[in-house]
């Protein structure tokens, strides 16, 4: 009766992790469902380049008629998920930059986008070195330069020192204008997205809605959603070839129950 008890309660422990395990594959597979349902949604978006003009699409798309341009702006630069959308109401529209390898370049672009509708907007590599700028971060005290919050491919760090060389992040509306009348060189975003210009330029309100997210902010989530994906997939692998050991050695012990309760009725008959 002792080894009866014994498998009961093997049993038991073995039927109690399988539920276990069988709760947490149901929570990572709805996880799993949802994560990849967003990062599907995001991918067919960036993938027709959803939010750029459709100049810039076509130069994108036929990389071989333009190989004068290294690529856009937006592309080259990097940023934690959480200060993307900052990086992109500091850049704008100059996001959708496209950088040339050298002024002389510039008419041999215009030359092959005589036949495309639309205008798109380039800066030239070589007119991009802009000493001026400097980073200045230790005179800003409470601030955070743009500069010092996004990651920029080599080729393209002149042209982001150049344009966001003297834009700077401070938390409210109010301090920014307070602080853009004695730096009227630099141009301020605040944590909750206004933006102020230079020449007193104010711009307020919500920029995006729904999954209408900027260019950068996007390319990020769908890199962290595709190694939450793949890290669900290996954690979904991992638990169910554990559930099925577990499924396995629980019917092993179920059938050692069956043994030792069949021995001990048989005991008991013969007694």
């Amino acid at each position: 009766e002792n080894v009866l008890h014994t498998h009961d309660n093997a049993a038991h422990a073995l039927g109690e992790q399988a539920e276990q395990l069988t709760s947490d594959l149901d929570t990572m597979r709805h996880q799993r469902a949802a994560s990849g349902s967003r990062l599907h949604l995001l991918e067919e978006m960036q993938h027709a380049r959803e939010g750029l003009t459709d100049a810039v699409k076509y130069v994108l798309d036929h990389h071989e008629e333009f190989p004068q341009i290294k690529g856009m702006l937006g592309d080259a630069i990097d940023a934690n998920h959480a200060d993307a959308h900052l990086v992109e109401i500091a850049l704008g529209q100059n996001i959708q930059l496209l950088l040339v390898d050298t002024t002389q370049s510039v008419s041999l672009v215009e030359n092959a986008l005589e036949s495309i509708s639309g205008r798109v907007g380039l800066l030239p590599m070589d007119a991009t070195d802009d000493s001026s700028h400097s980073h200045e971060s230790e005179n800003l005290p409470g601030l955070t330069p743009i500069l010092d919050l996004i990651r920029v491919t080599d080729y393209a760090k002149a042209a982001a020192k150049k344009l966001l060389g003297k834009t700077a992040v401070t938390s409210t509306l109010a301090t920014a204008i307070e602080l853009q009348r004695s730096r009227p060189d630099w141009r301020f975003v605040t944590n909750d997205g206004e933006l102020v210009e230079t020449d007193g330029r104010l711009y307020v309100g919500k920029t995006t809605s729904g999954d209408q997210k900027g260019w950068l902010t996007r390319r990020i989530e769908i890199s962290a959603l595709t190694v939450e994906v793949s890290a669900l997939d290996q954690q979904i692998d991992h638990h169910q070839s554990q559930l099925s050991d577990l499924l396995h050695e629980n019917e092993q012990a179920k059938q050692q129950q069956k043994d030792s309760a069949q021995r001990v009725r048989d005991a008991r008959n013969s007694v």
